[in-house]
């Protein structure tokens, strides 16, 4: 491979694990933005859940309010459904497929002491260097799937627990009429 082939491809590499890094940084950003909404979602479903309670079983209730209560636990389900997601987004994982391409990889360099790591380093050839550079960017883009499914799947349940949250509040209006 001529020189300009490498330099070009290890360009590409460079911007490709940059955007990496990026999108990572935004399904980070995105998390912290679901955790906050949920927060707020819980102080405002906290008033359907205490003027309503759970009491799914208490006498003869009007079927609304039943409803309003399957409602309501239906709701806090999906609430706690994505707040988990969203934690999840936000839990690293330190795993690295391949241990001999690892010295791009925060868990594998912390195993060593400062010398080995740079001597383990300082002694790898130009193409295993590459090697590793394309291994840790596989790894992140790995990293970004999953966190992104994660926020998927949090933002999923934050718009079913808007969507419950709303369904009560108009029931509950209908029973405390």
């Amino acid at each position: 491979m001529e020189a300009s082939e490498k330099e070009i491809i290890e360009s590409h590499a460079k911007l490709l694990y940059d955007h990496l890094d990026k999108q990572i940084e935004l399904a980070d950003g995105k998390a912290q933005l679901i955790l906050a909404a949920s927060t707020f979602m819980a102080a405002t479903a906290a008033s359907s859940m205490m003027g309503n309670g759970l009491d799914l079983f208490g006498g003869t209730r009007p079927v609304l309010d039943i409803v309003a209560s399957i409602g309501t636990l239906l709701m806090t389900i999906s609430l706690l459904m994505t707040v988990y997601y969203a934690l999840i987004v936000t839990k690293p994982t330190l795993t690295f497929p391949r241990e001999n391409q690892a010295l791009f990889y925060f868990g594998y360099i912390v195993r060593h002491t400062e010398d080995e790591f740079i001597h383990k380093f300082l002694s790898q050839s130009p193409e295993a260097l590459r090697e590793s550079v394309l291994a840790q960017i596989y790894s992140k883009s790995q990293i970004a799937r999953r966190k992104f499914h994660g926020i998927r799947m949090s933002l999923n349940y934050l718009f079913a627990t808007f969507a419950l949250w709303a369904a009560v509040r108009i029931i509950l209006a209908f029973v405390h009429q």
